[in-house]
């Protein structure tokens, strides 16, 4: 990779002294085998924008019907990648918080571009065995 178009910041940052950081981070087992375990700075492109993840899901989070929420990319045939909340919400708030209302409540707080366009609405959110949330 020469570099990012425009962008000599950008590039400096990811390519320094002929390696490129590519900012996945992971593991190598005894057998030399990698493996990818997280993302340093988690980015989301949409339509070519950068979105940080953590600006969405603290909007989201202001709402006192939700738990926790996680926001993540998906594939999106136009646009590249669309924004998808997962919002855990109290067992109470059922009737109460609908995609509508955190759509609503998003438009008043974010960009257009960063409201998310896909809504899952559960009880519970998928840990993993570390304590992480689950993703994908």
């Amino acid at each position: 990779m020469m570099g990012y178009f425009a962008d000599k910041e950008g590039t400096d940052l990811t390519i320094r002294n002929g390696w490129l950081y590519t900012g996945d981070l992971g593991t190598v087992d005894k057998d030399g085998y990698i493996y990818l375990t997280a993302r340093k700075k988690e980015i989301i492109k949409v339509r070519g924008k950068r979105i940080s993840p953590k600006e969405i899901e603290a909007v989201i989070l202001e709402l006192t019907e939700v738990i926790d929420c996680s926001i993540e990319g998906v594939e999106d045939n136009i646009e590249g990648e669309m924004l998808k909340a997962t919002v855990i919400i109290r067992k109470d708030a059922r009737d109460i918080i609908t995609r509508e209302s955190i759509m609503k409540h998003c438009s008043k707080h974010l960009a257009q571009f960063k409201v998310p366009q896909v809504y899952i609405i559960q009880e519970e959110l998928t840990i993993s065995p570390t304590g992480k949330k689950i993703k994908k």
